[in-house]
């Protein structure tokens, strides 16, 4: 056992439930079957908790993902024999997996688990919107608040959806004979959507003091290409592989020293990771001769002539107003995507033009994006020389930030704009 403190404690544990709580969902429910999950997610909870709590005085085992793992399958053991519902192990016999740990399944298996947890999570008699939900839920560790950011769903509303699905999963049966790769495709939609939330969340934390979940991120990258396993001429997979290489390239400079963001405009591209970005950069040219647009293909296009660009006045702006507007013909009605197409557009020299499309859209329109809104908007004041609009759009800008690293970034624009 390794001795360490609280703090670390806490910081461990967090690591651990992100990076091992869906390969345990996984592999838990494809041992004791999908009518087990509540209870499944209820021991994994629990056994997190009780490793913070059992850590502080006895240390943290050797190998701690081991150690969570075999405490999870008791727990799941005990509550499903109190429940006197026992029967044998969905897919091994009683006996050999009560002395099975997490390190004795394959890694095959061990991802094979989590695909069939995302085909239950993406079953047909569900909304799209509850499927990514769940599936964030169950997969990916995240709490009601964070599903309730990413989907903007109110917290009620993720309660009740997750209850309802969970019901439902008490009658529902599942069979060892699934090859979760060969039946994944015929739900790819919604699966990639899950990666894609999932990827974003860590690119940008909806909740919390830290701007950036890199486990989260990685985590999406992995599941993704996971599903690239046996299905190597899937477009649109590959086309969000490159999405996420070519964002998480960028991670090292978009902090500064003193923890607040730094804009495109701001970071030291010396410092972006040119591996990650030889990878998004390989996964886009292995599509450059296909026909059929995607979302995710056009969006990495976009964040590519950023990644290429030397210095962030060689930007192609034009190219990227381009492809925002191919990007509004896929995702109509979209407010990001219509605002980043603004703020684009101000750079080809008409920021003046940019603020009059923008001062036009109602107070309805921005609900949930008040932050991008009026942050976006008080940039293009600045660039316009109106410095007194900007600032009040900054300090209005302020209830909306989510986390301490967005009042960090409004703070440094309000006191850069005091001090010019």
């Amino acid at each position: 056992m390794n001795q360490t403190n609280n703090t670390d404690i806490n910081k461990l544990t967090h690591h651990l439930f992100r990076e091992n709580s869906g390969k345990m969902m996984g592999v838990l429910s494809k041992v004791f079957g999908a009518k087990h999950l509540d209870i499944i997610a209820d021991a994994v909870q629990d056994t997190f908790e009780t490793a913070v709590v059992r850590w502080r005085f006895s240390g943290v085992p050797e190998n701690p993902s081991a150690w969570l793992m075999k405490v999870a399958k008791n727990k799941t053991i005990n509550a499903i024999k109190r429940t006197k519902k026992w029967e044998r192990p969905y897919e091994v016999e009683r006996a050999e997996f009560e002395g099975k740990e997490m390190f004795d399944f394959t890694d095959e298996e061990i991802m094979d688990s989590q695909l069939q947890l995302l085909l239950l999570c993406c079953r047909a008699d569900l909304s799209q919107k509850n499927q990514i939900a769940i599936s964030l839920h169950v997969l990916c560790g995240f709490g009601v608040s964070e599903i309730s950011n990413a989907l903007l769903m109110s917290e009620e509303a993720v309660k009740k959806a997750i209850t309802r699905i969970k019901a439902l999963w008490r009658t529902t049966q599942t069979t060892r004979s699934v090859n979760s790769l060969k039946v994944i495709s015929q739900q790819d939609k919604p699966i990639l959507e899950i990666l894609y939330l999932m990827f974003n969340e860590g690119y940008k934390v909806t909740k919390g003091k830290d701007g950036i979940n890199l486990d989260l991120c990685f985590e999406a990258i992995r599941l993704t290409k996971l599903l690239l396993l046996n299905r190597s001429s899937h477009f649109e997979t590959r086309s969000l592989l490159a999405l996420m290489f070519l964002n998480i390239a960028r991670f090292p400079a978009r902090i500064s020293e003193a923890g607040y963001w730094l804009t495109l405009e701001e970071q030291d591209r010396s410092l972006w990771n040119k591996t990650y970005m030889e990878e998004g950069i390989y996964y886009l040219q292995r599509d450059a001769s296909n026909k059929v647009l995607n979302v995710f293909y056009i969006e990495a296009l976009i964040v590519s002539l950023h990644c290429l660009a030397a210095k962030f006045e060689e930007t192609n702006w034009q190219k990227i107003v381009v492809l925002y507007k191919q990007l509004e013909v896929l995702k109509p009605n979209n407010f990001i995507v219509w605002f980043n197409r603004i703020i684009a557009e101000s750079f080809l020299g008409a920021p003046e033009k940019s603020l009059q499309q923008l001062a036009k859209i109602s107070r309805d329109e921005i609900k949930n994006h008040e932050f991008t809104y009026y942050t976006g908007l008080a940039y293009l004041y600045v660039k316009t020389g109106n410095t007194q609009t900007a600032l009040e759009l900054y300090n209005k800008s302020l209830p909306f930030a989510n986390t301490q690293m967005d009042e960090l970034f409004i703070m440094r624009r309000i006191s850069d704009l005091i001090h010019q």
